[in-house]
């Protein structure tokens, strides 16, 4: 299920002129969730050095 802002995101696709904005807006979704996976294999695989992203994890409240 979308979450809220990324269903905004994808209702404002019909407006040409939110386009550039609408893309950066994805960019910066599909970077945070790269950022937040690449932390979840380093817990998983029990790698420390997640520890000090701690503060990122807060962002998420649907993190396990």
């Amino acid at each position: 299920m979308l979450r809220k802002r990324e269903l905004h995101i994808f209702l404002r696709l019909s407006r040409p002129k939110s386009t550039f904005r609408m893309l950066a807006k994805i960019s910066k979704i599909l970077h945070h969730e790269s950022e937040r996976m690449s932390m979840l294999e380093q817990y998983y695989a029990g790698d420390d050095s997640w520890k000090k992203f701690s503060n990122l994890f807060a962002k998420y409240k649907d993190l396990p």
